[in-house]
């Protein structure tokens, strides 16, 4: 292909990401032709897309594959090296319009270039089913064949084993790659910056002290939320879809030292969040998120005894949702799943990977299908499935089980008293507990810690008062004793949090 054949237009562009033979990788992606003007104008079109749709994922995406500004022809590399300095500050891609005011010299190289229409990690997606629909043909057409001169049996079925391996390292080195230590250093760079600008490097969490620990849910990890039945599993996921979809870990909180998140920083951490519930309706689950967004009373709903002011406030809020008026970012956003819609793994990461979805909610985790004939069984297969799906997308995946009856307190409460079995424990990154005493009931708080937990403290307890009749929520702060935790005070001076 030369200059005068190539005329920059978006379909060619389109056309040159599915050539699926000449691609193999991020540098194939960055190297597309031997023409360097060619090389040029891919990578142009992929800056000036980031740019364009201020798409910070899909820069920090480009980021974890690896790239680097010296991978960009010399004219390019200012302009990596600017978003990359944009990002670090402030957490977010600069945007084209600002690009044209601060720096005119880049945008006037950018200017005019067309994009691709599909998302970035979208264009590999393509090349490489390609490839492995042309070896998946070429295997039917060879079968035919075969059959057709009437070959032995034994010889097609060598055929057939030979192409099947041939797929099988077509498949594997289309969705899976090596990485060296120094390979990933910009990206651990990029997080340390992250962490020190308070940019949530994970989906945001509305738990403050996991979300300072871990940085927000992470992707490629599968967490899982265990309590005794009626302790507030449901609410613990449901106030992680609202972090989520709002981009904002601290939406409710109201506490010293804690960040603000600009617009920017919200609008890049939002994330799409899919609820599965193995023991509620979507009515149910929908009743619970509406009063968690509104801060109404769930007793009151539930009991239908709304002030007339709330019902009308309820009944706005429901059709404004309907319609797609101020509330669209909840419909656009989350989808559920409610029982029998989706029974095994397999099926939720069909129904995740449809709807694009950057975290899953599994509520009753233990019921879900799997193999073998015991509960036990079952759920350390769809453990295992779990955190293989989590790693593959990558997706963070979090469920939620129950603890058995020996969990009473606290103390009482660790990995040994998983309920069904103790695959949680093993294959989940992190583990997270609710226990409640019978006092702790009736004075309304729960006592929320890490049973295990790769980055931070394990046992470190914090407690939250949740409150279901005023539909308010507060984090008192962490317990430094057994008699804080049972009168639900913090002997280290209170961190009071008012959601």
């Amino acid at each position: 292909m030369s200059d005068d054949e190539y005329e920059g237009s978006a379909e060619e562009l389109d056309d040159l990401m599915e050539l699926g033979d000449d691609f193999e990788g991020l540098d194939d992606l960055l190297d597309v032709q031997d023409d360097s003007s060619i090389k040029g104008q891919v990578e142009q079109a992929l800056l000036v897309k980031i740019l364009r749709e201020k798409d910070t994922k899909g820069f920090n995406w480009l980021v974890r594959e690896g790239c680097k500004a010296d991978m960009f022809n010399k004219q390019v590399q200012p302009i990596y090296e600017h978003i990359a300095d944009y990002r670090r500050d402030y957490g977010v891609v600069p945007d084209i319009e600002m690009l044209r005011v601060q720096r005119p010299s880049m945008y006037e190289m950018l200017a005019g270039v067309p994009t691709f229409e599909a998302p970035l990690e979208a264009l590999y997606d393509e090349v490489l089913q390609d490839k492995v629909l042309q070896e998946i043909t070429q295997l039917g057409a060879g079968i035919a064949k075969r059959m057709e001169a009437e070959e032995s049996g034994f010889t097609v079925l060598d055929f057939v084993s030979q192409h099947v391996q041939t797929i099988a390292r077509r498949y594997t080195r289309s969705r899976f790659s090596t990485s060296s230590v120094g390979g990933v250093g910009d990206a651990l760079i990029q997080d340390y910056m992250d962490g020190m600008n308070n940019v949530t490097r994970g989906i945001p969490c509305p738990f403050p002290f996991i979300q300072e620990a871990l940085g927000g849910w992470e992707l490629s990890q599968l967490v899982a939320i265990v309590a005794k039945p009626g302790t507030g599993k449901t609410f613990f996921e449901l106030l992680c879809v609202d972090a989520a979809v709002h981009g904002d870990p601290y939406r409710w909180s109201k506490g010293e030292g804690l960040p603000e998140y600009t617009d920017e920083q919200k609008e890049a951490a939002r994330a799409k969040a899919l609820l599965v519930s193995m023991e509620m309706s979507d009515l149910d689950i929908s009743r619970r998120l509406i009063a968690l967004y509104m801060q109404l009373s769930f007793a009151r709903i539930r009991a239908h005894k709304l002030t007339d002011e709330e019902r009308e406030t309820y009944f706005k809020f429901i059709r404004e949702l309907k319609t797609g008026g101020i509330n669209e970012m909840i419909e656009d956003r989350v989808r559920l799943v409610g029982p029998g819609a989706a029974t095994t793994i397999d099926q939720i990461a069909a129904q995740a990977e449809d709807f694009g979805a950057d975290i899953v909610f599994i509520d009753g985790f233990y019921l879900l299908e799997g193999e073998g004939e015991e509960a036990w069984q079952r759920v350390g297969h769809n453990t295992r499935a779990a955190r293989l799906q989590s790693l593959k997308t990558p997706t963070h995946w979090q469920l939620a089980s129950q603890l058995n009856r020996s969990a009473r307190s606290r103390d009482s409460t660790s990995l040994d008293t998983l309920a069904f079995s103790s695959s949680i424990g093993f294959d989940c990154t992190n583990v997270f507990a609710l226990s409640q005493t019978a006092d702790q009931k009736k004075n309304r708080f729960v006592d929320m810690f890490a049973l295990k937990m790769r980055d931070g403290d394990v046992n470190k307890p914090f407690l939250y008062n949740w409150n279901p009749v005023q539909m308010s929520f507060s984090e008192i702060g962490e317990a430094v004793s057994n008699d804080d935790i049972a009168t639900g005070s913090t002997g280290g001076g209170p961190k009071q949090l008012s959601y």
